[in-house]
């Protein structure tokens, strides 16, 4: 999965918005999303059809999770989009959001296609690609059991989780959540489960 990444970046097929004709992020992606140093969007089909065996896998992988979830949960959960995201280092980071949206928040029409359904998200499922990962080289994720009024949250109301590779982590997709200034080559590998 990492060299599929690797392959897609030095290709130049990662960008700010995900969507090669969309260059451009709309100022209300930012308000609502943030901004991403570079991504891509992928089906598990097409990461096959183009080659990339490693990110068609683990995007099986990771639709197969969401059956699982589905039936854990008995609530029916399908698949969502498939997102590579890379922080190439220099601190770059996640401001806090949260992967859902309420439908009402937002004119859809305006946002990019992978964007569109963000109301349907329900659970989010990340997987770290990178090969080594110290705690130097920063880029935690820091999930948010509020969200915090202040820049300096409360310590008993985050939890950290270095990326370190092959780790996996779930959550719901309605919580607060931020990527903390990475400087090393951080690739995430993730999914959205959608409310059927």
């Amino acid at each position: 999965m990492r060299a599929d990444s690797l392959k897609l970046h030095s290709q130049g097929r990662l960008t700010p918005s995900g969507d090669p004709d969309e260059p451009q992020l709309s100022e209300q992606y930012k308000k609502y999303l943030g901004s991403l140093p570079v991504l891509t969007i992928l089906s598990p089909q097409q990461a096959a059809d183009d080659g990339l065996l490693g990110l068609a896998y683990g995007g099986a992988f990771l639709s197969g999770l969401c059956a699982q979830l589905s039936e854990l949960a008995g609530k029916r959960l399908v698949p969502g989009t498939l997102q590579l995201a890379l922080y190439d280092g220099e601190g770059v980071a996640y401001q806090i959001h949260e992967d859902y949206v309420p439908k009402a928040d937002y004119d859809p029409e305006n946002l990019p296609e992978h964007h569109r359904e963000s109301y349907k998200r329900r659970v989010t499922a990340i997987l770290y690609l990178q090969d080594d990962w110290s705690e130097e080289l920063g880029g935690a994720f820091r999930a948010h059991a509020v969200r915090p009024k202040t820049d300096t949250p409360k310590p008993e109301d985050v939890i950290e989780v270095m990326p370190e590779g092959g780790s996996l982590i779930l959550f719901r997709s309605d919580m607060p959540h931020e990527v903390l200034p990475t400087y090393g080559q951080r690739f995430a590998l993730s999914m959205w489960c959608h409310a059927a």
